[in-house]
C-alpha cells in the first residue's frame, strides 16, 4: 500500500480521578472522518488522498485519551477518483484499503496511548499484549535459568 505519511495533529490526555475503581472498562473508538484531496508538488501524479482519522479511549470515571490525525495515500489517478467518488456518496471505502489503513492507524495510536498512559498513570490500552513471564512447573528451587 503507498502511504506517504502518517501524522498526529491533536494529542489530548484527561486524568479526571485519581482513586481507581475496582473493575474499569476501557472503551476505544477509531474512524476516518474525512477523506479529501491533497496536492503535493514534489509527486509527478500530483494528488494523493488525506484521511482524517480519530482514535479514543475512554476510561469512564479516570479519564480518557484523543488522538486525531491524518494518513496520506498515494494511488493511481483512477483509483483516487473511484474512492473519492465512493467517499461523497456514501462514506465508504473499499475494504481492503479500509483494513489497511485501519490497522496502521490502531497500531500508531496504541503505541502512542501506551506512552501517554504511562505519563497520568491510567491503564494501558487493552489491545496491547504484553509478554508474560510464567513460573517453571517444578519446584522454584529447581530452576537454574
Amino acid at each position: 500500500m503507498p502511504i506517504l505519511g502518517f501524522n498526529f495533529e491533536k494529542i489530548s490526555v484527561v486524568k479526571k480521578k485519581e482513586k481507581k475503581e475496582k473493575q474499569i472498562k476501557i472503551k476505544n473508538s477509531l474512524k476516518i472522518v474525512d477523506v479529501a484531496e491533497e496536492e503535493i508538488p514534489f509527486m509527478k501524479q500530483g494528488n494523493v488522498l488525506k484521511f482524517s482519522f480519530e482514535f479514543n479511549l475512554d476510561y469512564e470515571t479516570l479519564g480518557s485519551i484523543d488522538l486525531g490525525g491524518n494518513i496520506l495515500y498515494s494511488g493511481n489517478p483512477d483509483e483516487i477518483k473511484g474512492i473519492m467518488k465512493s467517499w461523497k456518496k456514501d462514506k465508504r471505502l473499499p475494504t481492503l484499503l479500509m483494513s489497511s489503513l485501519l490497522n496502521l492507524t490502531m497500531f500508531k495510536c496504541c503505541v502512542k496511548a501506551l506512552d501517554l498512559s504511562q505519563e497520568v498513570n491510567l491503564p494501558a490500552p487493552p489491545q496491547i499484549r504484553f509478554p508474560k513471564i510464567e513460573a517453571p512447573a517444578g519446584k522454584a528451587e529447581d530452576y537454574i535459568g
